[in-house]
């Protein structure tokens, strides 16, 4: 998996620059972890924020933004 967050370097996405940003997105995808392990901590992350008026915010504006 890391081997396609470093093909995307070159598309040149805000969120996938660095090294660093690449080391990010394999924490939060879990992508060390057991499929069960991981599985349920997306699934948790998910609820939380289902959860949150921020992140319902947040999307209603991303949304709005990309005409969806």
């Amino acid at each position: 998996m890391e081997i396609l967050f470093i093909l995307m370097v070159s598309a040149r996405m805000p969120e996938l620059l660095v090294e660093e940003d690449i080391i990010y997105m394999q924490d939060k995808l879990h992508l060390n972890d057991t499929e069960e392990s991981a599985e349920q901590k997306l699934q948790d992350e998910i609820n939380k924020s289902l959860g949150s008026a921020y992140r319902r915010f947040d999307n209603m504006i991303h949304n709005f933004k990309h005409g969806k």
